[in-house]
Parts: structure tokens; C-alpha cells; sequence
């Protein structure tokens, strides 16, 4: 009898914490689904800035094809921290974050980023949760 006694009571407990609980992990980031391309990861990497992170963008919905120039789609992202404009975007194989201010607009349009830092993963899919972590430390670093 002890041993249903105290079932129940871990029932009764479970039950009283189990939607709390629920709720807690349905609102967690997917940490499961990685991108398909890089122009998913910037766009995960983006939603995880927040509400002021935009993506530029440079091709229509469902038009980027990977191509493996390591340049990704050309897309970036803009964010604001610490009153300077910084740009996370893909170029030479890897994953970089910018000072929009440190850019030097070329003839043909694009922007070279001269202090740029490279980011660890070098994957065009890594993980979005991944990429924020080191943009975060990056900028604790340098501002």
C-alpha cells in the first residue's frame, strides 16, 4: 500500500507541474531543424537577433540555389548594438560579423569589410543558436 501511496503523490506532484513545464519547452527555440542553405541560416540567425535584426536581401523567395563559391546567397543581416550598425553575412567559406561602418562600397555594388571577424563554423548551415552565441561573444569582445 506504501508503494501506491506514494505513486499517487508523485502523480498529484507531476500533475501540478507537468503544463508549467510544457509550456517552458514549447516556448525554446528549435534547437532540433538546422537550415538548408545559408540564406536560411541568416534568416534563423536574424529572427534570433530580434524584432530590429533585417535581412537584406539580394534574390527573390526561393531563388537562391547553393552554389559552394563560399559566398552563400550574398544576403546579410543589419543589427543595431551598442549605437554601432554591425552586418553579419557569408563570405569566403565562412561565417563573419562587421561594423557596417568598417565597409568599403565597390563599383559593382557589393562591400568589402575591412576588420571583418570570422566566426568559427564554416558550415553554410550551422546551427542558427550557434552563430548567435558567437556574434554575442564577438561583440562583448570588441565593444
Amino acid at each position: 500500500m506504501d508503494h501506491l501511496t506514494h505513486a499517487a503523490a508523485a502523480v498529484t506532484f507531476t500533475h501540478n507541474f507537468a503544463s508549467g513545464v510544457v509550456g517552458a519547452l514549447n516556448a525554446c527555440p528549435d534547437l532540433i531543424r538546422l537550415p538548408g542553405d545559408a540564406h536560411e541560416t541568416l534568416a534563423a540567425v536574424a529572427a534570433l537577433l530580434g524584432p530590429a535584426a533585417k535581412v537584406t536581401e539580394y534574390h527573390g523567395p526561393g531563388e537562391y540555389r547553393e552554389d559552394n563559391s563560399g559566398f552563400g546567397c550574398g544576403c546579410a543581416v543589419s543589427f543595431e548594438h551598442r549605437g554601432q550598425v554591425w552586418n553579419f553575412h557569408r563570405g569566403d567559406s565562412s561565417w563573419n560579423l562587421a561594423r557596417e561602418r568598417d565597409g568599403e562600397v565597390l563599383e559593382d555594388g557589393s562591400t568589402v569589410y575591412n576588420g571583418r571577424h570570422e566566426l568559427g563554423p564554416s558550415d553554410t548551415t550551422a546551427h542558427p543558436q550557434h552563430l548567435v552565441t558567437l556574434i554575442r561573444a564577438r561583440l562583448d569582445e570588441t565593444s
